[in-house]
């Protein structure tokens, strides 16, 4: 009763979002009806999940060694019913190749489950008059955790009927569920490096699974809640099961609308947020009720935008027996709730970044970029610290990190029951933990980890990754190179464009602007430049880069590029890969190029992007009049291919269309 007089008092905001487990999972959706086709909700469905998908018409047809490295690298692969299954398997060659990827693969195409396909099934037939419902085979399978099954059945999956395989059985396979009205296999598992059928010879390096569907997306909640398992299931081994009732957290402000964005974010991490208004004149009129309304949280957490001075009850706040949280240091002054012994009521802003000093594997720092003991916390502005006496420590309690020049306490907790320094005659009932943040939530990606780790770590719970559940606009721009030689060749490489964005799988885009920018050019993530530069005529050249991610948001920022005298470094303009002996082509290129006139018995290959990640690479020990290579599907660019022997290295620059 208490709670909801809180409820009734201070609006509550109440917004649970269920987690999965997808987060930064990637799948390659293998489909060719995408971009307005039959598989664009399923791409959807998943992407709503958390999961990075890769889903391009066509693009995993009749596949190669070069692609089956390509698809190891996912988490799992998922061949779509909307496709053709002569794509999939119509040669020994293709059949090999999939049973050699060690990726776990989902097949929803009966078709391609067929024995002359991918074999998972000894049968070549099929049927489109399934259906909506499925058999329970094993209703202790993890698909189910999160089904409510009518007996050993399912509620309708589909609103059409499954297409399946007529199979009754899956060989070596284990069936986990059948179509209810034919009786057909509608769900099987196959572990890895296991025969599918006797008989069958092949078998797969990773694990298999047959999810029967009808054609394009027919899926009802139910059958989203299943499909969604079994892609879980497939790359963890398990399924989370419902969500637990949420942790109540208490947000104490006086600017609900300046705490909307940290509030939104905290319950996209699958909180209860309470916005509350609590100042001295309400805690004042109903202490026992009030105080029964904290103690029945499971956190509260002090905004910034809070008047100290309202909250300046000494003995109620340290009474409260909740943990909490305070995100100003006003309120942690000796002459507010007393965690600092200095008389001192100064409050100092001291940049963006704080000064680790404990241990970086503490729970407080998971999932969070530490380069030299400095952690950036903020975008823009600077962060607030109050005085405390103790340089070396925070009193009684436990230092986690400092400002960066004032060298002032900057994130400290203190246990319950305990004075916060020597002498005083203050403690807290429960926890204490104070992280001065600024009142606009302008944190960085790791900042928002640290107020979620601190929230999990009073609340006892593990550290989980950030949910991001927005787009932000990128905050940052950097070159990792300002300087050419003068002499360099038009389309000299220059540098690559860094961009700093919340969100880090982000693509962006780039564009020149300001006086000096047709002197450069931009490719991809890349700076290269658009004339020959001559020191003696200029020297520096001024410009600015907008980088705009793929919601349209942007930034921008000026840059100056130094030329300089020496003419010494290698050339390594676009037009720089022709050599007198060595002659490679075509370039541009699309996914074939020749190497042609190297003259030594044994050399090397190797072809990377401007990252330096390594696409392709292949030995020679013998000369050859020509050299062919076969590549995977690139995106287009730039791309650096090395050719090493004994004698020397030579490294080319290459344009993929």
């Amino acid at each position: 009763m208490k709670i909801k007089l809180l409820l009734l008092t201070f609006m509550s905001l109440v917004i649970f979002l269920s987690s999965t487990q997808a987060q930064t999972s990637s799948i390659a959706f293998c489909s060719q009806e995408l971009g307005g086709g039959a598989d664009d909700s399923f791409v959807t469905l998943l992407q709503n999940a958390g999961y990075n998908v890769h889903a391009v018409d066509d693009y995993w047809n009749n596949i190669d060694s070069a692609d089956v490295v390509a698809l190891d690298t996912f988490d799992l692969v998922i061949i779509s019913k909307a496709t053709t299954s002569g794509n999939f398997g119509d040669t020994p060659a293709e059949v090999a190749n999939w049973m050699s990827i060690t990726t776990p693969v989902i097949i929803m195409n009966d078709f391609v489950a067929r024995s002359n396909r991918l074999k998972l099934f000894n049968t070549t037939t099929t049927t489109a008059n399934g259906g909506l419902k499925l058999d329970v085979v094993l209703p202790t399978h993890p698909l189910f955790t999160n089904m409510t099954l009518v007996g050993d059945s399912t509620n309708e999956i589909s609103i059409d009927p499954l297409e399946t395989i007529v199979a009754t059985d899956a060989g070596n396979g284990t069936v986990i569920a059948t179509d209810a009205l034919t009786g057909n296999v509608a769900i099987a598992e196959w572990a890895p490096l296991t025969e599918f059928y006797a008989g069958a010879v092949d078998s797969a390096n990773g694990a298999r699974m047959y999810f029967a569907t009808d054609y394009g997306y027919k899926l009802t909640p139910d059958g989203d809640q299943l499909f969604l398992d079994a892609v879980q299931y497939m790359i963890t081994g398990s399924v989370q099961g419902p969500p637990q009732s949420p942790e109540r957290l208490i947000w104490v402000t006086e600017n609900l609308a300046a705490d909307a964005l940290y509030i939104s974010e905290i319950e996209a991490q699958g909180f209860e947020v309470i916005p509350a208004d609590l100042q001295a004149s309400i805690v004042n009129a109903d202490p026992t009720g009030i105080m029964d309304s904290l103690a029945a949280a499971d956190l509260v957490i002090f905004s910034r935008n809070t008047n100290s001075a309202n909250y300046s009850n000494k003995a109620f706040w340290n009474n409260v027996p909740t943990p909490i949280l305070t995100l100003s240091a006003f309120v942690a002054r000796n002459n507010r709730w007393g965690f600092s012994s200095d008389p001192s009521t100064n409050i100092s802003a001291d940049g963006k970044d704080i000064k680790i000093v404990a241990d970086t594997s503490s729970a407080l720092f998971e999932y969070i970029t530490i380069t030299d003991s400095i952690l950036t916390v903020l975008t823009s502005g600077a962060l607030e610290f109050a005085v405390f006496t103790d340089t070396i420590g925070a009193g009684n309690g436990v230092l986690y990190a400092r400002s960066t020049s004032l060298n002032r306490v900057a994130i400290a907790e203190w246990p319950a029951n305990t004075p916060f320094y020597e002498g005083s005659q203050d403690s807290a009932a429960d926890i204490r933990l104070l992280l001065p943040l600024t009142g606009s939530n302008v944190l960085t990606l790791d900042g928002k980890q640290l107020l979620m780790n601190a929230i999990n770590l009073l609340l006892g719970l593990p550290a989980s990754p950030v949910l991001l559940t927005q787009n932000y606009a990128p905050y940052d721009l950097a070159l990792s190179n300002d300087t050419i030689a003068e002499n360099k060749a038009a389309g000299t490489f220059i540098a690559t464009i860094e961009v700093s964005d919340l969100n880090e799988a982000d693509f962006h885009t780039y564009v020149l602007g300001g006086v000096d920018s047709a002197s450069f050019l931009i490719s991809q993530d890349s700076l290269f430049a658009a004339i020959s530069f001559d020191f003696e005529t200029k020297s520096a050249f001024n410009f600015s880069i907008t980088a705009t991610d793929s919601a349209g948001e942007s930034y921008t920022k000026d840059f100056t590029v130094t030329i300089t005298n020496d003419t010494t470094d290698d050339v390594t303009s676009i037009e720089a890969f022709i050599f007198s002996d060595i002659r490679v082509f075509p370039n541009p290129f699309t996914n074939v190029i020749e190497i042609e006139g190297v003259q030594v018995n044994h050399f090397s290959v190797e072809l990377a992007d401007l990252t330096g990640r390594v696409i392709y690479q292949t030995t020679q020990n013998k000369s050859t009049p020509t050299l062919q290579i076969n590549l995977p599907a690139l995106p287009g660019g730039i791309y650096l291919l090395k050719l090493s022997s004994e004698s020397g290295t030579r490294t080319l620059k290459l344009i993929r269309e």
